[in-house]
């Protein structure tokens, strides 16, 4: 190890069943720097950030701080080594006040129980948790709770929690995300102090570019779950490799469907439907109801026979194979109505997912990584199917999916019946499996809105045709699409 490496990750791998989502990755991050992971969508970027703090174990390699290998500690250990985090998606405690957030960091330099240290935190700590509220700007909101801050201050909310650890290596999850132009300007100076005054050593994922390259020594990026590029930010925005992968040649499409026509009887539901779904990308399918979008999720998995055109998954044709023959391709439905089996337990209709697809070995980890993402299917896994509330039978859905090993999963109206906070809540999950996992998602949503926040790209089909199609930023500012989808 050179002396200035305060972390060294070497040659780490990490398999979600059949899954590779990190590729034999090694970079190191010297002491008192900022270090930026950065890369598209689905690169690996966060699953390589739960490796690191222990979150996740990787399948290969090894990680080191200071020297030390911490690849097989548990994750409680590393608040103690000075490793602190925040979460691409807030952990926040919403009922807690903000000063009592931050009061929680404090409990690993603390000799109190976490109910002692919130009721009677001593001088030392208040003093410490007062700086670090102004530090990050809310001081005015201090004794607000976590859930009334606009989304922006919570994430200062969860910088602010993580310092409290004392940590000498504090990486940052997306700190950016949803922060208005000023309040990035002065998350750039807070950064840059912590290394410069404070002597902390950063490791930061983040999609916004200008800060990235406004504070970083050095940036590593990734795409498809492999570096592809190490350097200074002056090296990496010149790197054609880099701009390839941001904007240049198009993605390898994953999934193609050629001119798709189906009918029910004398009722025609598709007429020639030409979608691409990019390897590694959220592609949404909108439309009003009876347009055609479950018959074109339904045509995919040859629940309906489609009647012309052709269907491609990684390169190759699928359009005649059955539909267990496509689902061992790594192509699965989630279908409207999440469709469970009500009379069988959580673990039984989970297992009935890995059937097709799935080995003994893989099965075994994929319950550990459905359980680990639904903790509550985990909980009520000996109960009936048909006992669970709307919300928790579609995780049981997503979960039955997932035990499949998937490549690709194809949702269909995830959001169906819950209350705003579980549709919330199942969109984050939605978001996780794309980004830390890499997994590929077709999303058919009612909610247009959502959809087009979460999605790359979208089609809009009305009568069995496509008859709109483009970048989700650019759809959801178009007045044709406003008034007749979000009610503008």
């Amino acid at each position: 190890m050179s002396s200035d490496n305060f972390l060294e990750v070497d040659g780490i791998t990490v398999q979600f069943g059949g899954l590779t989502a990190v590729n034999q990755l090694s970079f190191n991050v010297k002491q008192g720097s900022i270090h930026a992971l950065i890369g598209p969508n689905g690169a690996g970027k966060s699953t390589t950030f739960n490796c690191i703090s222990r979150y996740y174990q990787p399948t290969a390699g090894r990680i080191r701080l200071q020297g030390q290998d911490i690849s097989q500690l548990p994750p409680e250990r590393m608040a103690g080594l000075g490793v602190a985090r925040t979460f691409q998606n807030l952990e926040l405690f919403g009922e807690l006040s903000v000063r009592e957030n931050v009061l929680l960091g404090c409990h690993s330099h603390s000799t109190n129980t976490l109910g002692g240290l919130l009721r009677r935190p001593n001088g030392e700590t208040n003093d410490l948790v007062d700086s670090l509220i102004e530090r990050v700007g809310l001081t005015s909101d201090r004794e607000t709770r976590a859930k009334e801050l606009d989304f922006g201050h919570q994430k200062l909310l969860e910088i602010a929690r993580a310092l409290a650890l004392k940590p000498r290596l504090l990486l940052l999850d997306e700190p950016a995300a949803g922060l208005r132009n000023r309040d990035i300007e002065s998350l750039d100076k807070l950064l840059t102090e912590l290394v410069d005054k404070d002597g902390i050593t950063v490791l930061l994922v983040e999609h916004v570019m200008q800060l990235v390259m406004s504070i970083s020594h050095r940036i590593t990026v990734m795409s498809f779950g492999q570096k592809i590029a190490e350097g200074t930010p002056d090296e990496v925005s010149k790197d054609e490799r880099v701009i390839e992968a941001y904007l240049g040649k198009e993605l390898p499409m994953f999934l193609e469907l050629r001119d798709i026509s189906a009918s029910y009887g004398a009722i025609q539901a598709l007429s020639k439907v030409s979608l691409n779904v990019p390897q590694g990308a959220i592609v949404a399918l909108l439309g009003s109801n009876g347009a055609g979008k479950s018959s074109t999720l339904n045509a995919i998995c040859k629940l309906i026979e489609p009647s012309g055109g052709e269907v491609l998954f990684d390169g190759k044709p699928i359009h005649k194979l059955k539909s267990d023959d496509i689902v061992r391709q790594g192509l699965v439905q989630v279908p409207e109505g999440r469709e469970v089996f009500k009379d069988m337990s959580v673990e039984e209709n989970l297992e009935l997912g890995a059937f097709v697809r799935a080995k003994a070995k893989d099965q075994a980890e994929n319950f550990e990584r459905v359980y680990a993402m639904f903790p509550r299917l985990k909980e009520r896994r000996a109960q009936r199917a048909s006992t669970l509330s709307g919300g928790e039978q579609q995780m049981l859905a997503i979960g039955r999916a997932l035990m499949s090993s998937p490549r690709m999963i194809l949702l269909d109206e995830p959001s169906m019946g819950l209350s705003p906070l579980l549709v919330e809540q199942i969109f984050q999950t939605i978001t996780r499996l794309n980004r830390e996992q890499g997994l590929t998602i077709l999303l058919v949503e009612q909610d247009v809105r959502l959809a087009l926040t979460v999605a790359s790209y979208a089609y809009i089909l009305e009568n069995g045709e496509i008859t709109l199609q483009g970048p989700s930023e650019q759809l959801i500012n178009d007045p044709a699409v406003r008034r007749a989808y979000l009610g503008a």
